[in-house]
């Protein structure tokens, strides 16, 4: 749920993924919730698009990235963050 999906959709998703099955799921980044990179601990795969620039990201989603980075205690730019956010994605695919 940290993720935004709600309550049904996010058990949903976990019984999917413990009895065995790929899935694919739309994760959001949230102000007080951590990078869906995170996941990768569990073992999942996580991947993001690799935009060119910001200018090619959806406004919602780069809403939420500019919530998700003004909540980190170092406040990277709006490019940092998005570069954060790529990184993480290669390094756990």
């Amino acid at each position: 749920m940290e993720f935004g999906l709600d309550l049904r959709d996010a058990h949903d998703t976990v019984d999917r993924l413990a009895s065995g099955e790929r899935i694919s799921v739309t994760l959001h980044l949230t102000p007080s919730g951590n990078s869906p990179f995170a996941l990768s601990q569990f073992g999942l795969a996580v991947s993001a698009p690799q935009p060119v620039e910001a200018s090619t990201i959806p406004g919602d989603v780069l809403g939420a990235i500019d919530a998700w980075r003004l909540s980190r205690p170092e406040r990277p730019s709006r490019e940092e963050a998005i570069g954060m956010i790529i990184r993480r994605g290669l390094a756990a695919a």
